[in-house]
């Protein structure tokens, strides 16, 4: 049987290209992680020297600016070396032979590629020798990972556990590589019930073998939920007959203050990507998630940072 790409010898984290094939203890691992370095009362993060003599090479072939600045951070919280190569117009498989060249020559210790072709990121891991570890910062509608866990890490601080919650992903799931990884994050952590609400055409084929429970009606599909996870619509879903008009798609399935009375009264509401008000989501809670978000303002490098420090092995202690 064929190595997880993802693990060492050891089953340790070697590099984070998706949240499938994961374990529940490492998920929690990077949670755990990412929680002792936020400071409890100020929720500030702490300064560390774990990857003190690293190098971090951020390569993102498709443009990201506050997911690239997340990283960023996170590898000088670190006290690692940080270099940015701009490559926001040098997509082909060329230019990523290139760029993955000079981070070997440069001598790179972590690569953090992101890229819209599905797969890029664990093309990087295969490319690369062992020795340096591969973050995947997006790639397409395949993987992101650490925004899932940063997802996870702000869920686990409002609902304090994920055996205790029902969770229901709304929109598109067919292109959504955030809606398949918040699906394997939340099952592999044990949530008990998931749901799934949209309209056929937006539904992968083989969407409940992953263990979810879908539904057609918003309603009736919200009912009694704990938490609301709302994914963006594809670019061009109505030239391609994927939905009848983004009208349309917002009476039947745009969430609502009126719609979320199904849910439960604390119901937590989350995106999944850059959502559209008036279409996925009512202006009013598009502005509540805002608010939401703005509160754990770190929490997305907190968990960067710790998936840097885990595939490094690079944790001795929080005392820095």
């Amino acid at each position: 049987m064929a190595r997880n790409p993802q693990l060492n010898a050891h089953n340790d984290l070697q590099n984070l290209l998706s949240i499938e094939g994961l374990s529940k203890a490492l998920l929690h691992k990077a949670l755990d992680t990412a929680n002792g370095l936020i400071q409890s009362e100020t929720l500030e993060l702490m300064y560390v020297r774990w990857l003190k003599g690293l190098s971090v090479f951020n390569l993102f072939f498709d443009s990201a600016p506050y997911i690239q600045n997340s990283f960023e951070i996170a590898a000088k919280r670190l006290s690692a070396e940080i270099f940015n190569v701009s490559l926001a117009h040098q997509k082909s498989s060329i230019a990523v032979r290139e760029a993955l060249n000079h981070a070997i020559a440069m001598n790179a210790n972590i690569v953090v590629v992101r890229h819209s072709n599905s797969g890029t990121a664990h093309f990087a891991a295969q490319y690369l020798p062992d020795h340096i570890h591969v973050i995947n910062a997006g790639d397409g509608q395949f993987a992101d990972p650490t925004r899932v866990l940063h997802d996870m890490l702000i869920l686990q601080h409002i609902k304090k556990s994920f055996t205790d919650i029902r969770v229901a992903l709304v929109g598109d799931i067919l292109h959504s590589a955030l809606a398949r990884s918040h699906i394997h994050a939340l099952s592999i952590l044990g949530v008990p019930e998931i749901r799934v609400i949209a309209p056929k055409t937006l539904l992968p084929a083989e969407i409940e073998s992953l263990g979810v429970h879908i539904y057609s009606d918003l309603e009736t599909g919200l009912k009694d939920m704990d938490v609301v996870i709302v994914s963006e619509l594809p670019t061009s879903p109505y030239k391609n007959s994927l939905l009848p008009s983004s009208a349309e798609y917002f009476h039947t399935y745009g969430l609502t203050e009126n719609r979320l009375k199904a849910a439960h009264p604390e119901v937590c509401v989350l995106s999944s990507g850059k959502l559209t008000e008036n279409i996925e989501i009512s202006a009013t809670l598009a502005l509540s998630i805002n608010q939401l978000l703005s509160s754990y303002p770190l929490f997305g490098v907190a968990i960067r940072m710790a998936i840097m420090a885990m595939i490094t092995q690079k944790i001795p202690s929080l005392s820095g």
